[in-house]
């Protein structure tokens, strides 16, 4: 579990190169793109992606009811378009180790799912990954903390901190794009309104959150805010404007490990010190017990 905690901030870009809470809703009033990764003490690792429709926006630009509903087919489209680049990149991973513990589909390692908000005022997708193995399966080049491998050995420390830090995903580079991942996604929303919506570009400033979730509540990290959500999972979100996303970037997260065998160590240390200081206790006792009885004779 330890390994998996900070790959999960920066693997989109390896993507590109080859159900839950949701934070999104009430985070903005001028619409949202949110990527979200949820870890679970199961091992499971959910990731999803999701688009606001903001037709308020689009009706303040002059849309119609008509055009508001081509521009919800045209951006789900888009969306479906994305999400089959994704999965054809698990596939392709797949086909070179085919393993049906593993499979694409509802019974195997991992399951893809429709979003749509009740509301209807969101659309998105889900990618979950039934288990650790079945993330590790789909992510055999993921980065890892640098912490066992790198960590001096011999160096006494009853406690360590474990440190990751990176872009976050929205600010790093899209391999075999001259883009940003974030200008990606901003384009999948965009697009879809391209000959019926004027002067959408100008005016569509999203909120562009991040939400990291994990089922210990010993992470730590510089997030913008950071719960404990309705499904027993801490979130830990960044919200990044369209101005400052490339500026401020940085997502840290860390955690404290007590190292246990220092502390067994000086536990026995201790109790073995006891025992002797005792036994010499006792020892020194008898020994001045049995010189005063001679001295008396």
């Amino acid at each position: 579990m330890k390994k998996i905690l900070f790959a999960l901030i920066l693997v989109l870009p390896l993507i590109f190169a080859g159900v839950s809470s949701t934070s999104m809703a009430e985070e903005s009033k001028t619409g949202f793109i949110e990527v979200q990764t949820l870890s679970y003490s199961s091992g499971a690792v959910l990731q999803g992606f999701y688009f606001s429709i903001n037709e308020d926006l689009l009706e303040s630009l002059g849309a119609s009811t008509e055009d508001i509903t081509i521009f919800k087919s045209r951006l789900k489209s888009n969306i479906t378009k994305f999400k089959n680049l994704m999965v054809a990149n698990f596939a392709n991973i797949y086909l070179q180790n085919p393993n049906e513990e593993f499979a694409i589909g509802e019974n195997g390692g991992l399951v893809i799912k429709e979003v749509i908000s009740s509301q209807n005022d969101y659309l998105g997708f889900q990618l979950l990954f039934t288990s650790s193995k079945a993330w590790s399966f789909y992510h055999p080049n993921s980065s890892t903390s640098e912490d066992d491998s790198s960590q001096d050995q011999d160096k006494i420390e009853f406690v360590t901190t474990n440190n990751s830090s990176g872009q976050i995903i929205f600010a790093q580079s899209l391999s075999n794009y001259n883009q940003t991942i974030g200008q990606y996604l901003i384009d999948i929303y965009l697009s879809a309104g391209e000959g019926i919506i004027v002067n959408l570009e100008e005016n569509y400033c999203p909120s562009l959150i991040y939400d990291y979730g994990v089922s210990s509540s010993k992470l730590h990290s510089n997030a913008d805010q950071i719960f404990l959500g309705n499904d027993n999972l801490y979130h830990h979100v960044w919200q990044r404007s369209l101005e400052n996303y490339t500026l401020q970037d940085s997502i840290n997260l860390y955690y404290h490990q007590v190292n246990q065998q220092w502390w067994y160590l000086t536990i026995i240390c201790i109790g073995v010190g006891i025992v002797l200081v005792g036994t010499a206790i006792v020892l020194i006792y008898n020994r001045y017990k049995q010189k005063s009885k001679k001295n008396k004779e």
